[in-house]
């Protein structure tokens, strides 16, 4: 069974986060520790996803998003927050925050499912390496 977006997600923790304190109770905490994706204008830990087509979606999980567990550095997490897809994603359209008159460029997903998000992924050809 793949666990693509969880090993991408572990890319990008602190080298010592299975020792360190990274759960905090306040809401944006732990991110505040950590750096933030260079250049993001949204609460952001992991980069946007690129596909090997082009096709790039931000897929975060922490304490500030709307992820299963809701908290940072987890080992596994089984649900994720998605947005601003470069394109619009019929898979993601059930999870669209605001409603289905929402742009869905611009916009969140919450509670997607791992397994979701690995087949948008898988159907456009896998991550970008």
């Amino acid at each position: 069974m793949s666990d693509l977006v969880n090993d991408y997600f572990k890319r990008f923790y602190p080298a010592d986060w299975q020792t360190a304190e990274y759960h905090y109770s306040s809401m944006l905490g732990g991110m505040n520790e950590y750096p933030r994706t260079k250049g993001s204008e949204v609460n952001t830990i992991f980069p946007p996803m690129e596909c090997a087509d082009g096709l790039t979606l931000s897929v975060q999980a922490h304490f500030g998003a709307y992820s299963r567990p809701r908290d940072d550095f987890a080992e596994h997490y089984s649900s994720v927050e998605c947005g601003y897809p470069s394109a619009r994603i019929e898979e993601l359209m059930p999870y669209i925050d605001g409603g289905q008159d929402s742009d869905p460029l611009n916009s969140v997903y919450g509670y997607v499912p791992v397994s979701v998000v690995e087949e948008i992924i898988n159907a456009h050809g896998g991550l970008k390496p």
